[in-house]
């Protein structure tokens, strides 16, 4: 008899240890679940779209000295997508390229104007931004 009875509660520990265990693993899965949900997201990579290189030339009034070209070339420098601009006061032009899906020809006049300048538009080539010079 004595031995069933210890049989038994040899049985009931493990059984009592075997549910401990499940609570336990239960308990972890929903430790990782809620871990997961809170996990930083990745950002999203923009991609961006393939360059648009513009060149074009400007005539500027009211440059007379090469102080004057510092300060044009400055002010459009600041605009996002400016590859290059050289700015020559004897013949008061302004040679610019840069990339039209980040700035335009109105933003780069309205830069040179807010310099104290006038600007007249003489002409504009699009080259795509893979094109050999």
């Amino acid at each position: 008899m004595q031995s069933l009875e210890v049989k038994n509660q040899k049985c009931n520990r493990q059984f009592f240890k075997l549910n401990v265990m499940k609570k336990y693993f239960f308990i972890a899965i929903i430790a990782i679940a809620i871990s997961a949900c809170n996990a930083p997201k990745k950002p999203v990579e923009k991609t961006e779209a393939p360059a648009v290189m513009v060149e074009t030339n400007l005539r500027v009034e009211g440059m007379s000295c090469t102080g004057c070209e510092q300060t044009i070339a400055k002010g459009v420098n600041e605009l996002a997508g400016i590859d290059s601009i050289s700015a020559n006061h004897l013949d008061s032009t302004a040679f610019v390229r840069f990339d039209s899906n980040k700035t335009n020809l109105a933003e780069i006049t309205k830069a040179i104007e807010g310099r104290g300048y006038e600007v007249v538009p003489e002409t504009k080539t699009e080259v795509p931004a893979n094109a050999v010079q």
